[in-house]
């Protein structure tokens, strides 16, 4: 039996997976492998499979813990069904279980299934209400007018002099690739104004993260401060806004830098608001969605402190119809100008390379580097 397994596991292997089988053979580790192989038929062909399938969608080796998130989706969906839940999650909800932390959402099911079983109606209709109402936030968060830079008098007059004082303070280079005459592109949309933002932070990241980030998402004269802006080359920066690029905070340097994960978007071909029904494949989904890019990366940001937001480095994924036309998920395009910048074939060159890639920014500075008149 075990010689029958052995060659059926090793006509489903390459070169590769065949020299790393062998490999435990020689140490005695495939015995009991093959004889769990036996027990459960299935689990060689599905860990296979799935092999497969996350080789062929690479950006599945960035989501922490991804069988664990797994698994948590498909007991939100066991609940709704055992329950007879009047709910069925959207795509946002399964992008948002793909990145929040997994203690958060372990403890929102818990709840969950306490309530569920205990009739706690109103709890269990208030997660709901939660989970509905990120379609809508997110929406909001990307739409063109939330990404809208700039206003009217006195208002206008203060971005400027915060826009300058970002570049200032990055001393006027690009902070991911250090070009020069960069502009200042806000972090968290200056304009939005969603009652629901802080509640979908609080269900999925957590009362704390959602008590750290309130004063500053509640906070206009924040929002509009060089803390809450970096300072891309144009080319980045019409990238970032459209929703093309991200960066993803790893972890701070010794020098005072930090370290970014950077990501090109593929454009999704699922909608937000899109439903997650039962006949639908958890593997097939996050392919058909080619890595959840417009959502994914950017909440993945919420799990870092706030000292990280305040540097500039949580992403914007954005999706809006006014970045859509002519735009092909494998092929980057750029605004019209942007060939005249200096160094543009470079910059390609440099975004593909880094892809996925922990990339060290110029030093980060804080309001005590800028001269004390300056933020009068």
């Amino acid at each position: 039996m075990e010689d029958q397994l052995g060659k059926a596991l090793a006509s489903r292997l390459n070169k590769q997976q065949m020299e790393k089988m062998l490999y435990l053979n020689e140490y005695f580790q495939l015995g009991p492998l093959l004889n769990l192989a036996r027990e459960r038929p299935l689990l060689i062909s599905g860990l296979v499979e799935t092999y497969w399938r996350t080789r062929a969608e690479p950006v599945l080796d960035y989501v922490p813990g991804l069988w664990m998130r797994i698994d948590l989706f498909r007991r939100l969906q066991d609940n709704i069904k055992r329950h007879e839940l009047s709910f069925v999650p959207s795509m946002t909800v399964f992008a948002l279980f793909m990145v929040a932390p997994i203690d958060v959402l372990r403890s929102r099911l818990d709840n969950l299934e306490r309530n569920a079983q205990e009739k706690n109606t109103a709890e269990v209709q208030e997660f709901i209400e939660q989970c509905r109402n990120t379609v809508a936030v997110i929406q909001e968060f990307v739409s063109a007018q939330a990404r809208q830079v700039g206003g009217s008098g006195e208002d206008n007059s203060h971005l400027l002099h915060s826009m300058n004082l970002c570049k200032k303070r990055d001393r006027r280079k690009c902070s991911i690739s250090r070009m020069e005459n960069p502009e200042a592109v806000p972090i968290f949309p200056n304009t939005i104004h969603s009652p629901n933002l802080l509640s979908m932070i609080d269900t999925f990241w957590g009362t704390e993260t959602a008590a750290r980030l309130s004063p500053l998402i509640r906070d206009p004269v924040f929002l509009k401060s060089p803390q809450n802006m970096l300072s891309l080359n144009r080319q980045l920066s019409w990238w970032y806004q459209s929703g093309r690029i991200a960066f993803k905070p790893l972890r701070k340097t010794n020098t005072n830098s930090l370290v970014i994960q950077f990501h090109w978007l593929k454009k999704s071909k699922l909608e937000p608001a899109q439903l997650f029904t039962d006949d639908m494949d958890i593997w097939e989904v996050m392919e058909t969605d080619e890595a959840n890019g417009d959502y994914d990366d950017h909440y993945g940001g919420y799990e870092d402190s706030d000292d990280d937001y305040r540097n500039g480095c949580r992403d914007e994924g954005y999706y809006d119809d006014q970045y859509d036309g002519g735009y092909d998920g494998d092929e980057m395009k750029s605004q019209p100008d942007m060939y005249r910048d200096k160094n543009y074939v470079q910059l390609r060159h440099w975004g593909q390379g880094v892809e996925g890639q922990g990339v060290e920014g110029q030093e980060v500075e804080g309001e005590k580097d800028l001269e004390e008149n300056d933020l009068e």
